[in-house]
């Protein structure tokens, strides 16, 4: 099988970061076909696909099912399959919130489950097959949609709580879109990435380059967020 290339992992790199094609084309200075025929010509060398589109968003696909069913070398996820071993990269803190206009922040009280529980909450279901959804899932009513960016603008719009990733709602929180519900236990958790090679030590030379980049990268952000 040909050799991927470094620029191939760049190129897929950038479609992530920047969240589509068109975005990742202006960010590394090339045409949006090539960006396309570049991630096109890595999923047909790895027999995988790498991404997949969500509203006009590209995003990766689901990480237990491409390890069991072995149609990834490597994945980044929140929890290890068994069997599995996997090297920490990233701790990301999540919030529960909702809009401050919704009942929940009008209950004049210290929060807990008993309160979530008669309230609706908002789930991304998760985007293998399996339809896995992760964390607490108490609440008698939800509203399951497909990605993150969609339930954040149903939380903003009071359609009901969730937890997110608190560098992803910053905007929300600063502009009073979002606000932090008052839990008495459970308000901020904190979920740790993995990087999990699917061969552990018998990876090959361009999965262990791409594991090295990803790593790379996200020291590099770390670095600036820090700043």
């Amino acid at each position: 099988m040909p050799k991927v290339t470094l620029e191939q992992w760049q190129t897929l790199i950038a479609v992530v970061d920047n969240s589509g094609y068109a975005a990742a084309a202006e960010a590394m200075n090339k045409s949006q076909s090539s960006i396309s025929y570049g991630v096109q010509k890595l999923e047909n060398m790895l027999n995988v696909q790498v991404l997949k589109v969500e509203g006009r968003k590209a995003v990766l696909t689901g990480t237990d099912e491409a390890l069991l069913r072995k149609e990834a070398d490597i994945v980044i996820g929140g929890r290890i399959p068994p069997g599995f071993m996997g090297d920490p990269i990233l701790d990301i803190s999540f919030i529960a919130v909702a809009s401050p206009t919704h009942p929940l922040h009008k209950a004049g009280h210290t929060l807990d489950y008993q309160d979530l529980r008669l309230h609706r909450q908002i789930v991304v279901s998760d985007s293998g097959s399996r339809d896995i959804d992760s964390g607490w899932l108490g609440s008698e009513q939800r509203l399951t949609v497909t990605n993150i960016q969609t339930s954040i603008t149903a939380a903003c719009q009071g359609l009901g709580y969730a937890w997110y990733p608190a560098l992803k709602i910053q905007h929300e929180l600063d502009n009073g879109l979002l606000k932090a519900l008052p839990l008495s236990a459970g308000g901020k958790k904190n979920i740790q990435l993995s990087m999990i090679y699917a061969d552990g030590n018998y990876a090959g030379p361009a999965t262990r380059m791409f594991g090295q980049l990803l790593q790379q990268r996200l020291k590099q952000a770390e670095a600036l967020h820090k700043r």
